[in-house]
């Protein structure tokens, strides 16, 4: 199984919720934000009834 392992120099857990401003939590909760997409897409089913489109 592929695994990214991404490390913020300097910074403690949580530390994207403590300073969202901060440039290096932008980069981190976009990388995250672009992660989830793509859990998303890649392995989520899509759900008939469910009134989501991912075409």
């Amino acid at each position: 199984m592929p695994v990214e392992f991404e490390i913020y120099p300097g910074c403690r857990h949580g530390f994207d919720r403590m300073v969202s401003t901060a440039e290096v939590s932008r980069r981190a909760i976009r990388s995250r934000e672009r992660w989830l997409e793509h859990v998303i897409r890649t392995y989520c089913a899509p759900q008939p009834g469910a009134g989501i489109d991912r075409a």
